[in-house]
């Protein structure tokens, strides 16, 4: 099933599901996000009472994930002396730099939830050099150059709270004009918009068939709760030489079992499957190989120095 989503950016959405749980920020959920193979993980930031960062989405409904305790903001201690839904984690910014020291291929997609930006300025204050480990979300157009400004150069902005819902046609041109990264937007609207006209995170997104639509429509990503894929390395494997392009990869991630139904037509990079009782054709731009009776994707393209 993982071939439907080969063609999107995967975004884990709060954190990652764990163990069902969604929305959680909690170090079992980045932790579980990280083994599945995400290499974006988005987190909610908030200050708590006395000035410290801390991973949860808001203090108005505390209490639905920290049972016994009333709504409203909490001191850094307070919080951290909890467990979120009785048994994960909570996390705060210092431990959020070092699950990224443990795990130097993964980036965060701030979500600050309000408009001052506190956590990415405490982040370019107190952790400037893993400000490239962060992909800030602004909240609109005007916002993009005062984000770089504290030294983040790739920054996303998210159209949620933004009038910009209201005119989905101009978003390229703007996200052009103000040289963002990409643009994040909720699912609803993604009928509205020219997915080729900027890069487009779609959230949320749990669906599969869901997921291979946008990938068809040509959309850069989604964020998601529990859509993960596993990559699997096969350090023992030589770089794989594409027969389309003639690009040199190293091996990354199984696409399905031989004993699914799938016909791969390696001359023209087309596979055919069928999944979920359904028939897709996806042409590909990536090297597709067997391997120990495995379909495998190529997932990086070499460079000339590798």
């Amino acid at each position: 099933m993982y071939a439907l989503l080969m063609a999107l950016i995967l975004v884990a959405h709060a954190g990652g599901s764990i163990y069902g749980f969604e929305g959680t920020n909690s170090l079992e959920a980045l932790e579980e996000s990280a083994a599945l193979g995400f290499r974006y993980i988005e987190v909610d930031f908030i200050p708590t009472s006395d000035g410290h960062i801390v991973l949860n989405h808001s203090w108005y409904h505390v209490s639905n994930r920290i049972p016994g305790v009333r709504n409203g903001i909490m001191t850094h201690a307070e919080f951290m002396s909890h467990r979120i839904d009785g048994r994960f984690t909570p996390m705060d910014l210092p431990m959020l730099i070092d699950f990224l020291r443990n795990n130097p291929g993964i980036r965060v997609i701030t979500d600050t939830k309000d408009d001052d930006y506190a956590a990415l300025y405490a982040i370019a204050r107190d952790f400037p050099l893993h400000r490239h480990r962060f992909l800030p979300q602004a909240y609109c157009f005007n916002d993009v150059a005062r984000l770089r400004a504290l030294g983040f150069w790739q920054v996303i902005v998210t159209v949620y709270r933004s009038e910009w819902m209201n005119y989905p046609e101009r978003l390229g041109e703007l996200a052009a004009e103000h040289n963002v990264y990409a643009l994040a937007i909720p699912d609803f609207m993604a009928e509205y918009v020219d997915a080729s006209s900027a890069r487009f995170f779609v959230h949320t997104i749990d669906c599969m068939e869901r997921a291979y639509m946008l990938s068809q429509l040509g959309f850069y990503g989604i964020y998601t709760g529990h859509l993960g894929r596993p990559w699997q390395e096969a350090p023992e494997l030589m770089p794989f030489v594409s027969p389309l392009t003639g690009d040199r990869y190293v091996l990354a991630r199984p696409i399905l079992d031989v004993a699914s139904e799938y016909d791969w037509q390696a001359e023209t990079g087309t596979l055919h499957m069928q999944f979920g009782g359904r028939s897709y054709t996806l042409r590909m731009n990536y090297g597709l190989f067997l391997y120990r009776d495995r379909l495998f994707i190529a997932e990086r393209r070499l460079n000339v120095h590798d």
